[in-house]
């Protein structure tokens, strides 16, 4: 039982990695601004570096690759301690491409706990769940957080009047 449950919360934390991932290359913004609001400057590009890896990271976890499991631990230990601070600045996480999420105490326990998830998935035989199935399941969570990302960009910005 504990095994199925560590590769459930691996694979969670993986398909958010790809989620948040997507928004963070997209626009990189709200990540910018959370990063400054703790004195942590970054350019734009760095930050949809960070993104591109996150999408990638998450992509490998569905392939069985260990590497990318421990990595996905890393991302949440960091992600963890990050959102903890910013909950204590009362600051913005800028979680999902969201420069006014602000940041919680029960943000980091989560973060924390899909660390710990993945780095229990370590300690089992993580089956690949073969390349097609991933393929099309991270194709409809990328093409899930690109429409859900214009539909969020399309209510947050006022619509434009047409000219004629």
């Amino acid at each position: 039982m504990l095994p199925g449950i560590a590769i459930s919360i691996t694979l969670i934390a993986a398909a958010l990695l790809v989620v948040a991932g997507v928004h963070t290359a997209r626009t990189p913004n709200a990540v910018i601004g959370a990063l400054a609001a703790q004195r942590l400057r970054v350019a734009p590009g760095v930050a949809r570096g960070f993104g591109v890896m996150q999408v990638v990271v998450g992509a490998a976890v569905f392939g069985g690759s260990r590497v990318a499991i421990a990595a996905t631990g890393g991302l949440y230990c960091a992600f963890a301690g990050f959102v903890a601070r910013a909950a204590r600045r009362r600051t913005s996480c800028g979680c999902l491409g969201n420069a006014r999420t602000p940041a919680r105490p029960q943000h980091a326990v989560l973060d924390a706990a899909l660390a710990a998830g993945s780095f229990a998935a370590l300690a089992v035989d993580v089956p690949s769940i073969g390349p097609l199935p991933a393929i099309a399941f991270l194709s409809l969570v990328v093409i899930g957080a690109f429409l859900a990302a214009e539909l969020v960009g399309g209510l947050a910005q006022p619509a434009e009047r047409a000219v004629g």
